[in-house]
């Protein structure tokens, strides 16, 4: 099975960022293809080589920074466009949340998943959501998204087929919501494939979608001994 991940970041200027360090880190021991993308030149470059040095460096264009929890146009256009750069003979076209690491068995299912057809797999909707504050001395906390829309698949990571990619035209984000708007597209048009696994948002000062704001739109439940232990090995 061929697939390819992309991870769009934009550091803001900074030379560093915790977040993105861990992720890198954690992908660049997959044996999947992996592309990091950011849009700043050697300050990209650096932090891209540094800490995913297993992964591949490309630079993608992007205009003003997006400050919308929900995206906006540009950053669909960065979404889009770092999907491009990979081959165009991959089973599944994947992409990563910069600061979301994806548990290891769901790309276990993903590898045996049958990428025939027009289809669009995830981490589902009623499996494991953790948050890591690591601003503030890696405050751990687990949540139960409630969204008014019906959704089948966590947010953190969206995987396309080639079949689906072609449909789109390469360019599966395209509606308000970035990862909820190519749901419900590929839902009208295809099938929506919810996987197993877990998703673990590190949370930096800067992020779009602040721990605030989930608390304030989303129900937090208790972690188990099982979560804790995996929270430790992890970080």
């Amino acid at each position: 099975m061929k697939i390819g991940i992309v991870l769009p970041f934009h550091l803001r200027g900074a030379n560093n960022n915790l977040p993105y360090a861990f992720t890198f880190r954690y992908y660049s021991k997959l044996k999947h293809l992996v592309h990091v993308c950011g849009s700043e030149g050697n300050l990209s470059l650096n932090f891209a080589v540094k800490h995913g040095p297993q992964c591949r460096y490309v630079e993608v264009k992007q205009g003003p920074i997006c400050n919308e929890s929900a995206g906006n146009d540009v950053l669909r256009k960065k979404f889009n466009d770092s999907l491009k750069t990979l081959p165009k003979d991959l089973d599944w076209y994947c992409l990563a949340g910069a600061n979301d690491i994806v548990s290891p068995d769901f790309f276990r299912q993903l590898e045996v998943l049958d990428p025939t057809g027009i289809k669009m797999a995830g981490v589902g909707m009623d499996q494991k959501l953790f948050c890591v504050e690591m601003y503030r001395n890696n405050i751990v906390t687990s949540w139960k998204l409630q969204y008014q829309i019906p959704l089948k698949l966590l947010p953190g990571i969206n995987c396309f087929s080639y079949e689906a990619m072609q449909v789109v035209n390469f360019e599966p984000y395209a509606r308000k919501g970035c990862e909820t708007g190519a749901e419900q597209l590929i839902a009208e048009i295809g099938e929506i494939c919810p996987l197993n696994g877990s998703v673990t948002m590190l949370k930096g000062k800067h992020d779009l979608n602040s721990m605030d704001s989930i608390k304030r739109k989303h129900k937090q439940v208790d972690l188990s001994q099982a979560d804790v232990e995996y929270l430790r090995g992890l970080l």
